[in-house]
């Protein structure tokens, strides 16, 4: 993966750069350390991210994937104005796995719940994991009591015809080795 594929947001905080990352939903700041690769084994969101030449390389547990297989994410560039954000953001419409279908995603005190496309998966503090399937009814449903959408967002979504998309199949995000699984 030698291109950018993802926006996020770097605090830096006396001398140190924290990872707050409000699409992955990470739930805590990850502090980056230059020139390493480092493994946070978190329950609910694991993540394992090197750094060389400035550049940060990230793998986290995107919820659809099998446990313990993490989704890669590279992130070349830090700051930028307004522009730069605009036509970076332009850039990844073009392709990624938020694109195509239904993806909402909620962290609660001892969990995460994530809706892709048709499936449902809760992950829980202690490790544990539950993928449930729905169809249109149980989507929409899912929309306003897990996620707190309002009935009138959701039924303005369904009539879109986005909700006929995310009940499709998709091909899973890709997936690379991290640095813990490299031999």
């Amino acid at each position: 993966m030698d291109q950018a594929n993802h926006g996020t947001t770097l605090v830096r905080l006396e001398d140190d750069d924290y990872l707050v990352d409000s699409s992955i939903l990470l739930n805590r700041a990850v502090k980056i350390r230059p020139d390493e690769a480092v493994i946070d084994d978190h329950p609910l969101m694991p993540l394992e991210y090197e750094t060389v030449d400035r550049t940060v390389r990230l793998w986290f547990q995107f919820a659809i994937m099998p446990a313990g297989s993490l989704t890669p994410c590279r992130l070349l560039a830090t700051g930028g104005d307004g522009q730069t954000l605009h036509e970076a953001d332009a850039v990844s419409r073009r392709f990624g796995p938020f694109n195509e279908q239904l993806f909402a995603s909620r962290n609660f005190p001892r969990r995460s719940e994530t809706l892709h496309g048709r499936r449902q998966v809760t992950r829980r503090d202690n490790g544990t994991r539950e993928t449930t399937e729905h169809d249109a009814d149980g989507l929409a449903t899912e929309l306003t009591a897990t996620m707190g959408l309002s009935p009138a967002f959701v039924s303005r979504w369904v009539d879109s015809s986005a909700l006929d998309a995310s009940l499709e199949n998709s091909p899973p995000p890709v997936s690379e080795l991290p640095p813990s699984r490299r031999g």
